[in-house]
């Protein structure tokens, strides 16, 4: 099986006007991530400048849908949601800039991950293999009592 590559060149904002280009991995918090239509979300972000900006989070909710983003300003800063851009969607329309909140394992789509990635090493034995690895163990046992 192949593994599709996270790895994305992105154009940020560290310390100058100038737009550097860093691979996605290189993020921090609080980078100042320029993006545009058609780009993969590297992080958790909360979109501070744009122009028409929809997302497709079908990776993380399985809604096909773009759902509609706003900048945050001092009008929005409570309504919640409608800046926030999570890793793992796609930038299906508009271009503008956003701050980086979580990277790497930290953010959504990094905890969804680790906890299903946990939920299956648990329950990869079937409860016919575990009662057949019981008695595989006692088996085990009465022949070492009889040598």
């Amino acid at each position: 099986m192949v593994m599709k590559s996270s790895k994305q060149e992105v154009q940020v904002y560290r310390g100058t006007l100038e737009k550097i280009t860093i691979d996605n991995d290189d993020l921090v918090v609080g980078d100042l991530v320029a993006f545009d239509k058609g780009m993969n979300v590297p992080a958790d972000m909360i979109m501070v400048e744009g122009m028409d900006v929809e997302c497709t989070e079908t990776e993380l909710t399985g809604e096909p849908d773009g759902v509609k983003k706003i900048a945050l300003d001092m009008d929005n800063y409570q309504d919640g949601l409608m800046c926030t851009m999570l890793a793992k969607s796609q930038i299906a329309d508009g271009q503008g800039k956003a701050l980086v909140t979580a990277v790497g394992t930290y953010t959504v789509a990094g905890i969804i991950s680790e906890k299903t990635a946990e939920d299956s090493e648990v329950s990869k034995m079937t409860p016919l293999q575990q009662k057949l690895e019981v008695m595989a163990d006692k088996i085990g046992w009465v022949g070492i009592y009889c040598a």
